[in-house]
């Protein structure tokens, strides 16, 4: 059986879910903790956040403050969002889950990444 932070299954589900509500109120904490600990750890060159939960955006901005640091861009007029690397952390590019999605707006996030990576070497 596999288990994972950030996902719920109920017992007639075939596939995993992500939670909502007090599902994600008991993670949230584990879920920060978590991704800091492999930003720290693993020291990746991009942080590349996807998820189509809004409510799940709790965690990214408790992670990634001042959330009024993030920058918008736009693939085919659909918004996502960005950080440049600061202070040792790497730049982090945060859009929509893919599945469901035209090539053209994942091949612009995969433009935003290079662009990130070219630009902001990690320290």
């Amino acid at each position: 059986m596999q288990q994972k932070i950030g996902v719920c299954r109920p017992p007639d589900e075939s596939k995993p879910i992500n939670p909502w509500g007090p599902f994600l109120k008991a993670q949230e904490k584990l879920a920060e903790n978590t991704l800091q600990a492999e930003i720290q750890e693993y020291k990746p060159d991009l942080v590349f956040i996807v998820t189509g939960n809004d409510e799940l955006n709790c965690i990214v901005d408790a992670v990634f403050v001042p959330k009024n640091r993030w920058e918008k861009g736009s693939a085919v007029g659909k918004p996502f969002w960005f950080l440049q690397s600061s202070r040792g952390r790497p730049p982090v590019l945060h859009t929509g889950h893919p599945g469901f999605k035209t090539a053209i707006e994942r091949n612009a996030w995969i433009e935003k990444a290079k662009e990130l990576l070219t630009s902001n070497p990690a320290s």
